[in-house]
């Protein structure tokens, strides 16, 4: 699968991303209220949708396009520590294994489908990008989660997780805010 083109846009207050992969393009946006986010997939081409809805209630993921409910109290998170690093503060490490990307895609789920889970697994806002991830994925040579999982039956991906420092100058004053980011996206054969 080749990805032609990745669109950040900002339609009203949520966060969008475009998608073009094999000249199908994916809309990709979330809505967040205080106890669940609702991760939305549009195909442009068809005008299908699908999507996700973590809901941190009740600690878990559904997807629309599976039908399946997963638990996340079962999210590895292999550090989870606050240390500040120029600027940016370290969160956590998340590891996704490719088993529970399939349980939210299915067997058929493309590399936009596939990065997109793993945003709304990780709780990972939209805005922060799937660049990283893409690229990985894309290094892999695989198409679709069922591929992922048939190359990598025990592997997932690991990536760690930073609140970036941002700045913005209004009427001559400088103000600080950090937007939640993730870095260091990486393949393990074995999670």
């Amino acid at each position: 699968m080749k990805i032609s083109s990745i669109c950040y846009c900002n339609l009203s207050n949520d966060n969008n991303i475009i998608i073009t992969e094999n000249s199908e393009s994916l809309l990709i946006s979330q809505k967040q209220n205080k106890n669940e986010t609702i991760t939305t997939l549009k195909n442009l081409e068809t005008g299908s949708e699908d999507y996700f809805i973590r809901d941190e209630v009740k600690g878990t993921i559904y997807s629309s396009i599976t039908g399946k409910t997963i638990n996340t109290e079962n999210i590895i998170y292999d550090k989870e520590v606050y240390s500040s690093r120029g600027g940016d503060i370290f969160i956590k490490t998340s590891t996704i294994k490719y088993s529970t990307i399939e349980l939210l895609v299915g067997i058929g789920g493309t590399l936009s489908k596939i990065a997109a889970a793993v945003l709304v697994y990780c709780s990972i806002p939209a805005s922060a990008g799937v660049v990283l991830i893409l690229k990985v994925l894309g290094y892999l040579g695989v198409g679709t989660a069922g591929a992922l999982y048939v190359a990598y039956p025990n592997g997932g991906l690991k990536l760690d997780q930073y609140d970036v420092e941002r700045s913005s100058i209004r009427g001559g004053v400088t103000y600080y805010y950090y937007v939640r980011s993730y870095k260091n996206v990486r393949h393990v054969s074995v999670v």
